[in-house]
């Protein structure tokens, strides 16, 4: 089968470029493919992988099973390899796919993915050796659901995965995605599998329970500028912040350990600033989120030490650039010390290869404790209030049933697993908390940093107006205000009586965010921009 496939490829390839009158340079050029792999393509030569065959259908503008000369399925059934049509619940791993700006049909797409994913989009001479039973990917769903737009959902045996492992289970997924263009919407963890994963540690309640007010969201500040401050001064914010109303303040994802700002000599003055603060000012239940992000696991873990010893348990880790495997290290530390674990830079890893709610369910079952989702309100980050519900449910839903219009093409068993608590990001100023309260709810924590550091009056007073402004709003809801009709009333009279907070709704615009903006930047910024 093998030897027909590749003469089936030859003959069709040469058929589809005389039809369209199309040079063996123009389709290497279309098709990214090198024509030295053409040539030997025509020749029979070659057996292209599944990416190039993939990249001359879509240059030549035909299906895959034209250009094979026969359906994929037909390429790896055999009669050896029975595939069962059913799934588990109890054990299959369900994974949903989209595929946009595609010209396939959907059971073109569904062949595609599936074969992907089993890596048998080709015969091989060895298919005979393979144990007879041997479980395979299988598709269970595919539809057609907007212009050249199309779903595909697979069903992978959870024995492909290693228990507990979530760098595994995105290699199995993610089997699907290489050379497709797929993109991961959802996915669906068998109890079978759930079981295996620690999960978080401390928990969203046991966050809520240890401050010093749980009935209300959280307020994190991160702070800024993040280069420039020796660490001295950078511990002097962190004192005035925590001790005029905000419950965390975290290092940037960008602070590490640098020679002007060792990562030992910060952690040991913010550790003094904090401890200043219980026994001087006899202010508890604040907390500093240290980026203990390094080159290895290794240091990650011992740098997770030196903050633990410090008396500082909140651990800040960039899962973007550590990846998940570290985190479940992270994790285990954890367990052993105490720790909670923040997943703050979860943000950047938001690509065309999964969703956010698909980050944020793994973030959960890898250990986070936090983790950090963007905004429901800021138009740059493209996040509808249904799509932020469904990522949100993901961190904090016991068994979430499937719900379409949040994301959620599954459900989800939990097996009373902890909750990781949001921190919903960022950019916010007392003028969003009225809608984000109404949207995500009070058991969150709400990143309000820029607007903190850059108050007018500085940063003590905008640590004030941020406190004030949720005080008032949660006493508001207690006696019974809608937010999202009578917030905007509710700040207005509370800032009669505190001037920070009338500073604050002055100086910003409503409904502006302070995300990614540069307005207020006074710095002298200079440089050579080359155009190309």
């Amino acid at each position: 089968m093998m030897e027909k496939l590749i003469k089936n490829i030859s003959q069709q390839l040469r058929k589809a470029l005389d039809e369209k009158a199309m040079s063996l340079s123009d389709l290497s050029e279309s098709s990214n493919v090198t024509e030295q792999v053409l040539n030997d393509i025509l020749s029979g030569q070659n057996s292209p992988s599944f990416e190039e065959v993939i990249q001359i259908a879509k240059a030549l503008n035909v299906s895959l099973d034209q250009l094979t000369g026969m359906p994929i399925q037909a390429i790896h059934s055999a009669p050896s390899v029975p595939v069962k049509e059913d799934y588990s619940n109890e054990t299959d791993i369900l994974a949903s796919f989209e595929l946009s700006n595609t010209d396939m049909t959907p059971s073109e797409a569904s062949r595609m993915l599936t074969s992907a994913a089993n890596g048998t989009w080709i015969a091989h001479p060895h298919d005979s050796l393979v144990k007879e039973g041997t479980a395979r990917v299988k598709p269970i769903f595919c539809m057609q659901t907007g212009h050249k737009k199309i779903v595909v959902d697979l069903a992978f045996p959870h024995t492909y995965v290693e228990a507990g492992s979530i760098a595994s289970l995105l290699g199995v997924i993610g089997s699907a995605m290489v050379g497709t263009h797929a993109r991961l919407m959802d996915i669906r963890i068998p109890p079978a599998l759930v079981r295996t994963f620690k999960a978080p540690f401390t928990g969203r309640q046991n966050i809520l329970e240890q401050t010093a007010d749980n009935q209300r969201p959280l307020l994190s500040v991160t702070m800024r500028p993040m280069t420039g401050l020796t660490p001295q001064s950078y511990a002097n914010l962190v004192y005035n912040i925590l001790k005029n109303g905000v419950d965390f303040t975290c290092d940037p994802t960008m602070m590490h350990s640098l020679p002007e700002h060792h990562f030992r000599e910060r952690v040991n003055l913010i550790s003094e600033a904090i401890q200043s603060l219980k026994y001087e000012e006899n202010i508890t239940g604040k907390h500093h989120m240290v980026n203990v992000s390094a080159a290895t696991t290794e240091e990650v873990l011992e740098r997770a030490k030196i903050a633990i010893y410090s008396d500082m348990k909140y651990l800040l880790i960039d899962t973007a650039a550590t990846g998940f495997s570290t985190l479940q290290s992270l994790r285990n530390f954890a367990e052993e010390h105490g720790a909670v674990i923040a997943a703050m830079g979860a943000r950047s890893m938001q690509t065309a290869t999964m969703s956010e709610q698909v980050l944020a369910k793994l973030l959960r079952f890898a250990g986070a404790d936090i983790v950090s989702i963007p905004s429901p309100l800021g138009e740059s980050f493209q996040n509808s209030r249904r799509q932020v519900k469904g990522t949100i449910l993901s961190l904090i839903g016991e068994d979430p049933i499937a719900q379409d219009q949040l994301g959620l093409s599954f459900d989800q068993p939990t097996l009373a697993m902890k909750e990781a608590i949001p921190a919903v990001g960022g950019g916010h100023n007392p003028w969003h908390f009225p809608r984000l309260i109404d949207t995500v709810g009070a058991g969150c924590i709400i990143q309000c940093g820029a607007n903190v550091m850059s108050h007018p009056n500085g940063v003590e007073a905008g640590a004030k107006a941020n406190i004030t402004a949720i005080n008032a709003l949660m006493e508001a809801v207690k006696n019974g205000k809608n937010l999202a009709v009578d917030g905007k009333k509710v700040l207005q009279e509370a800032a009669k009586t505190s001037e920070p907070l009338k500073e604050a709704l002055r100086h910003w615009n409503e409904g502006a965010f302070l995300f990614g903006v540069i307005e207020g930047d006074r710095s002298n910024i200079t440089g050579t921009v080359q155009a190309v």
